[in-house]
């Protein structure tokens, strides 16, 4: 019998310029960031990341849309890249969309990886992340993996993430 896939909780939204540019480290941080939830829920959520999701030969569009479909929570990294990309563009005006027609709302959790919101404030969809509480990491992009303040903001962000998976449950 073929194990069922199973459906991503949580889609990871970067840009692909940024996540080459820094070395895999958006990607990196997001995995570190998912194991701070998973150490604080005590649960293993199903999660869409590109690089991890996306096996070579799949289709990979027909995957990032059902991934939308199907996602509960959105975790975007912002930067001035961000808004430029239309596979970015696309994937958080899905979740807004989705927001907009269900009564179970979806949750966009927006990262502040480098930028500033006063150049969010000049792009439409940018003005709608600012309206969230947006977590700010600009100062954290040099600090080592090892770095108690990294960690401290890692437990922060998770207890963001956290408490949007119980929203989002609250509502099945």
């Amino acid at each position: 019998m073929a194990k069922k896939k199973s459906l991503p909780k949580i889609f990871i939204s970067y840009s692909e310029f940024d996540e080459k540019h820094d070395r895999g480290r958006l990607s990196a941080l997001c995995k570190r960031l998912l194991d701070e939830v998973r150490l604080q829920t005590g649960e293993n959520w199903p999660v869409f990341l590109d690089r991890d999701t996306i096996k070579t030969g799949e289709n990979w569009k027909s995957n990032v849309q059902e991934a939308l479909e199907n996602s509960d929570i959105l975790i975007a990294l912002i930067t001035p890249n961000y808004f430029k990309s239309q596979g970015c563009r696309h994937e958080i005006e899905g979740f807004l969309n989705k927001e907009k027609q269900s009564e179970r709302k979806p949750l966009i959790i927006p990262i502040m990886y480098l930028g500033s919101q006063d150049r969010l404030a000049q792009d439409e969809l940018g003005k709608e992340v600012i309206k969230r509480d947006l977590l700010d990491w600009r100062d954290l992009r040099f600090e080592p993996f090892t770095s108690p303040r990294l960690k401290r903001e890692m437990e922060k962000a998770a207890s963001a993430i956290s408490d949007a998976i119980e929203a989002s449950d609250s509502g099945d």
